[in-house]
């Protein structure tokens, strides 16, 4: 396993022996194998999704390095550049009546995301003071605008740039390695976003967001649910798989069990991300990221199937009524100290 804050190391070679979970140091079973990442050319290396049974968590293996990280990342944003809209301008009647069903379905049950009003059930009394780390649109001045203290901790040098124009306190660090200037125990709420499928130690990420946070104080954490029926059904040609600009996967059971285990009992379950798996430039994207993946590979492989127009109604009708954990594609968990 890459040792925490040790970003430049080198992943191991492959051996015949099944790599170890990250997590529990148990053995793990090949997920999906992918004969290339989407965003890399035929012929780059292959790479296996492991899976641990026993934490319902899987991991990218070998490891990348940091600099292959920033080379995925900058490859995914070139191919994603003519990529269509998620929430395109116009849409079909038959697309219409899809997302307004799957909209009613969505609303008529369990659904939560962090926002505003999910932070201020559970920070106590105002001001707060909370530490972001993660990609979060509107949500920083809004918690600025209802008077909170936010510190924002972020590795990339244009997100710390926005984060500043909002008004936040900014650090340069990581999940893995927040700055050595925050002292333990020193916020309300901790949220992640992002970071904790991201970095190269999951338990260490966690355990480092509980030692920030005060006693009594929440850490709300987001994460891809790859125990979704879209999920399930695509594989590697799913939309948030991502593999290599992803690094761990994981499903609502494993998220939960990684955060009890680090001493975080959980309080809250966060559910969201249900209509876009129906829309029509969804089913655009799934098909370019499969034909990046599979067009051309050995029929033997036995990749997943491509994703049809027939299966926008056939999965929406497939996990309408499921429960949340398969329903929708991003979950997440409100921890407690």
């Amino acid at each position: 396993m890459v040792q925490a804050g040790n970003l430049a190391a080198e992943p191991s070679a492959r051996s015949n022996r099944a790599a170890r979970c990250l997590l529990c140091e148990g053995e793990t079973r090949i997920r999906d194998h992918l004969p290339h990442l989407w965003h890399q050319p035929d012929g780059s290396p292959s790479y296996d999704v492991r899976w641990c049974e026993g934490c319902d968590f899987g991991f990218l293996d070998p490891r990348p390095t940091a600099a292959d990280l920033a080379r995925f990342a900058d490859d995914a944003r070139q191919l994603r550049r003519d990529w269509p809209e998620l929430i395109p301008s116009q849409l079909s009647f038959l697309a219409k009546v899809r997302a307004r069903i799957a909209w009613q379905v969505s609303h008529s049950g369990v659904h939560s995301t962090i926002n505003l009003a999910r932070v201020e059930e559970f920070s106590g009394p105002r001001p707060a003071s909370i530490c972001l780390m993660g990609a979060w649109g509107t949500l920083p001045s809004e918690l600025l605008k209802a008077g909170h203290e936010l510190v924002a901790i972020e590795g990339d040098e244009r997100q710390r740039a926005e984060l500043e124009t909002h008004g936040a306190t900014v650090h340069d660090g990581s999940i893995e390695s927040p700055p050595p200037g925050i002292p333990p125990a020193r916020f309300d709420i901790v949220i992640a976003r992002g970071p904790l499928e991201r970095c190269f130690d999951p338990r260490l990420g966690i355990e480092n967001a509980s030692r920030l946070l005060k006693p009594g104080g929440c850490v709300m954490v987001e994460v891809p649910n790859n125990h979704a029926c879209s999920a399930r059904r695509l594989g590697q040609a799913w939309y948030h798989a991502d593999a290599g600009n992803i690094l761990n996967f994981f499903t609502g059971r494993g998220l939960s069990r990684l955060a009890e285990t680090s001493g975080l009992p959980i309080v809250h379950r966060l559910y969201t991300n249900y209509v876009t798996q129906f829309r029509n430039s969804r089913l655009e994207i799934e098909q370019r990221l499969w034909d990046h993946l599979y067009s051309k590979v050995d029929p033997a492989v036995r990749p997943p199937p491509r994703k049809s127009r027939p299966e926008l109604w056939r999965g929406f009708a497939a996990s309408m009524l499921r429960p949340p954990d398969e329903m929708y594609e991003t979950i997440g968990i409100v921890a407690r100290k």
